[in-house]
């Protein structure tokens, strides 16, 4: 068996300038907004639902990044984070300034870390339940039931 491979006949050119032009257009970033925020701006404060949708499409991977870091793995808190932002953004996008992004952005961390609150003072709270120990109750439970005396 032949491990030495032959070098084949006619070798690419790695240095082939159109071939590397390729390699050198940047690559698209999925997380980059690529939507022109004063005209979205102009369509939310009018009222435009398919605006809210393109502000989606434009920012639902950085939001999504933003929640995952906060509330970790739980994905579906995540989400609701995202939807809360997104909500709180159409309510106020009368009152919007420049920069609908980035406020966005700012709403999706304040949602995850209010979650991610909440969810800490549920599991404190339950915890706490499940530890204390009423001494009333206690004092109830240990005392052996006195038998009526006769007559």
């Amino acid at each position: 068996m032949n491990v030495l491979r032959r070098a084949p006949a006619k070798q690419e050119a790695w240095h082939d300038s159109d071939r590397l032009s390729e390699w050198k257009q940047p690559m698209p970033d999925p997380l980059r907004a690529t939507v022109d925020e004063v005209k979205l701006l102009d369509r939310l404060r009018r009222g435009d639902r398919a605006a809210l949708a393109d502000l989606y499409d434009a920012y639902v991977g950085r939001a999504l990044l933003v929640a995952r870091h906060i509330l970790l793995a739980d994905a579906a808190a995540a989400e609701d984070a995202i939807a809360g932002a997104f909500l709180v953004v159409w309510r106020r996008r009368e009152r919007a300034d420049a920069g609908v992004g980035a406020v966005l952005l700012r709403h999706v961390h304040e949602e995850a870390l209010r979650i991610r609150a909440d969810a800490a003072r549920r599991e404190n709270k339950a915890s706490n339940e499940a530890t204390t120990v009423l001494p009333t109750s206690a004092a109830n439970a240990q005392a052996p039931a006195e038998a009526p005396r006769p007559g």
